[in-house]
């Protein structure tokens, strides 16, 4: 059976997926800066529009994008250094 369709695996997976999207959740809170973290909270937990966030925040389009951007390059570099000093 795959783990999907075996009830226990799939009880497991989801406690699993759980873990993950809350240590997410608590890296995004305590890693970026307060301008990033509420971009990225807007446009990716919340699915805001670029838009929508720029006419919220009172920032250009382009302001809320390059915040995006190096709220994902924050924490694509912090996952990676975690991968490689093995936490």
């Amino acid at each position: 059976m795959d783990w999907y369709t075996d009830p226990e695996k799939a009880v497991l997976m989801n406690e699993l997926t759980r873990k993950i999207r809350q240590e997410c959740h608590q890296i995004v809170m305590t890693k970026l800066p307060e301008k990033q973290r509420v971009v990225f909270i807007m446009r990716v937990i919340l699915d805001f529009t670029y838009r929508e966030i720029s006419g919220i925040l009172g920032n250009s389009e382009n302001a809320i994008k390059a915040r995006l951007n190096r709220a994902r390059t924050s924490l694509l570099n912090h996952f990676q250094s975690q991968q490689l000093s093995g936490s």
